[in-house]
């Protein structure tokens, strides 16, 4: 379990929103797999060779810990990656046959989604005998990888290699982030608000067109909860009330999105981020 936001040093972790270019894990085994068929069908382009990553939740993980920073679990220049891998190797071995759930809150889930596709990726907790699922289980979690993330991360959901699904509440902007427009919001009281919107609505539009591969995503499914009349609701998209107490005070709805993740073409990816982006603009108005 992966904690959210305690101190400052968290927050800063957090405001690192530059995408850091890493190795996909997935890339070499591709390539190997293509080098190694006789398929036409199979092209050696279908996981790129690069990926991006949040660059404060990557160092956080994957960054060697310092000596006096050690809280007793790491060891001098071991990441903290490797210090729970390592730990759970060894709780693998005390208790065979058990799965593995990894879960977080804001930060938490941010860190426990990083987590998780990596250990699932590089199978370093897989043993002689077994390839165990990873179940990423997070809540509130940010958006933490562009498309190219995104298109890894489904790879193993396909091989069945990693699950994970995000609780996400209704209006939680929490989870909207990292947001290129933000920085519009701070600008000082705008005395016209075409101006503030024609900016924002340009930019974005800008932006989706001419960086696409900048543009983060959300991976999973996402368990979408709602609130409507002093009460939550918790549905599926086909259905009315789920369930109710005896004074039909607490209503359940919830919706499902994001199953089948981001689309594949690219005018269809920008025509969704522009129309999520303005959804998400009306809201925080």
């Amino acid at each position: 379990t992966f904690r959210g936001c305690k101190c400052q040093r968290d927050w800063l972790v957090c405001a690192q929103t530059i995408l850091k270019e890493v190795d996909n894990p997935l890339w070499e085994s591709d390539v190997a797999s293509v080098s190694s068929s006789n398929s036409p069908a199979y092209s050696s382009r279908r996981q790129p060779s690069k990926i991006s990553i949040h660059s404060g939740y990557y160092n956080y993980l994957f960054s060697p810990v310092k000596s006096e920073r050690t809280g007793g679990c790491e060891s001098p220049g071991e990441s903290k990656f490797d210090s729970i891998i390592r730990h759970l190797r060894s709780l693998m071995q005390q208790y065979p046959g058990y799965q593995i759930y990894v879960t977080g809150h804001s930060l938490g889930a941010a860190l426990a989604t990083v987590f998780s596709f990596q250990a699932a990726a590089t199978g370093s907790l897989n043993s002689c005998s077994e390839i165990p699922t990873i179940t990423c289980i997070n809540f509130a979690s940010p958006m933490v990888g562009n498309y190219d993330f995104e298109s890894a991360f489904r790879e193993l959901e396909n091989q069945g290699r990693i699950r994970c699904l995000r609780v996400t509440n209704y209006f939680d902007i929490f989870t909207q982030l990292p947001d290129r427009g933000n920085w519009l919001y701070l600008l000082p009281l705008v005395p016209c608000l075409g101006v503030h919107l024609l900016g924002y609505f340009g930019f974005s539009l800008f932006f989706f067109l001419c960086f696409q591969p900048h543009v983060y995503r959300h991976v999973g499914m996402n368990l979408h909860m709602y609130r409507a009349h002093k009460s939550w609701k918790c549905c599926w998209p086909s259905q009315r009330r789920v369930g109710h107490d005896e004074n039909d005070s607490i209503r359940h709805w919830y919706k499902i999105k994001n199953s089948r993740g981001t689309s594949d073409n690219f005018a269809w990816r920008v025509v969704q981020d522009f129309k999520k982006h303005l959804k998400q603009l009306l809201q925080r108005l």
